[in-house]
């Protein structure tokens, strides 16, 4: 079972590349997946139903982010 321990008041992914807007489902992106490697996480999202897309993030900004 899941739970949900912290939310972000602001959108974490957002789109903004042309591939994300346009589309199958306009102006929507949703993670699918995340990995912890070494320092760094990975974001693996979907783009208007249509493309993947990967983000990344170091482990330092995630706590910077949450923790101010």
């Amino acid at each position: 079972m899941a739970m949900v321990i912290k939310r972000s008041i602001e959108a974490v992914l957002e789109p903004t590349e042309s591939w994300e807007i346009a589309g199958g489902v306009p102006h929507v992106v949703f993670s699918c997946a995340m990995l912890e490697v070494d320092s760094d996480y990975y974001i693996y999202y979907g783009g208007t139903d249509s493309a993947i897309g990967l983000a990344t993030i170091s482990k330092n900004d995630v706590e910077r982010y949450f923790l101010t």
